[in-house]
């Protein structure tokens, strides 16, 4: 998801260090923060039906039904790398 897609208003951030949750005000302010910042609940300006997601910057986020399919598969890990892929034309 582009950062741009993401309503900053609603969604909560929380720091590990300071161990607070905040909104942020502005996407200046989304790019500039650090390593220490995770996003805690994330709110795109539109909907995405998908199961697995990456938000630029600050990793993946998997949906209820994923998780719940996982849950109900027996599956007791689940192991994610980062990784790059290139699109050819």
């Amino acid at each position: 998801i582009p950062q741009e897609r993401i309503d900053l208003n609603k969604s909560i951030f929380f720091d590990t260090k300071k161990r607070s949750e905040f909104n942020l005000k502005s996407y200046d302010a989304f790019i500039n923060t650090d390593f220490s910042v995770k996003p805690r609940k994330i709110y795109p300006d539109v909907f995405y039906d998908v199961d697995a997601i990456g938000f630029q910057g600050k990793g993946l986020f998997f949906s209820d039904r994923l998780i719940d399919a996982i849950q109900d598969a027996g599956i007791v890990g689940l192991h994610v790398d980062d990784t790059e892929m290139e699109m050819n034309p």
